[in-house]
């Protein structure tokens, strides 16, 4: 059996006196996603789940419109924002409605992709370096909520 020392230094976790936000971070998301999926399967027939293209986009002209700093919900954009797919958006994931995305965590729909994009869900990020980053994943999406 191992035994971790673990003690708090300025907001920073101290392991075996060595600072691991980055195994913390991805313990906590794990026991996240596992909460997620117990909540899952027991109320599987009340909540809607989708496995989706996620990509992230930045709030430039080039990727979006001539109004990059507003969404298609006429909001100004703010972090936690994503856009969702037309086909998505018709079957009721619309704005203002909330979602999870498995391993990043709740975002809030206000924007809408081209029309050209099917089950994807874009996730808007300030820098084009932390977009490409991200890449392209395909994750679970639930959404948090009613359909109406």
């Amino acid at each position: 059996m191992i035994y971790l020392s673990t003690k708090e230094y300025k907001g920073n976790i101290i392991i075996n006196g060595y600072e691991d936000k980055k195994f913390i971070l991805e313990k906590r998301i794990a026991k996240h996603d596992k909460k997620i999926r117990e909540i899952e399967n027991k109320f599987s027939h009340l909540i809607i789940s989708k496995k989706l293209t996620i990509t992230a986009y930045n709030p430039v002209k080039e990727q979006t419109n001539l109004q990059p700093t507003i969404t298609a919900s006429m909001r100004l954009i703010k972090p936690g924002m994503v856009a969702v797919s037309r086909d998505l958006f018709y079957s009721g994931w619309s704005f203002g409605k909330k979602v999870y995305i498995e391993r990043h965590g709740v975002f809030e729909i206000q924007d809408l992709m081209n029309e050209r994009y099917k089950d994807s869900m874009d996730i808007l990020m300030y820098h084009k370096g932390d977009a490409k980053r991200f890449g392209r994943k395909v994750l679970r999406v639930i959404l948090i909520g009613r359909v109406d």
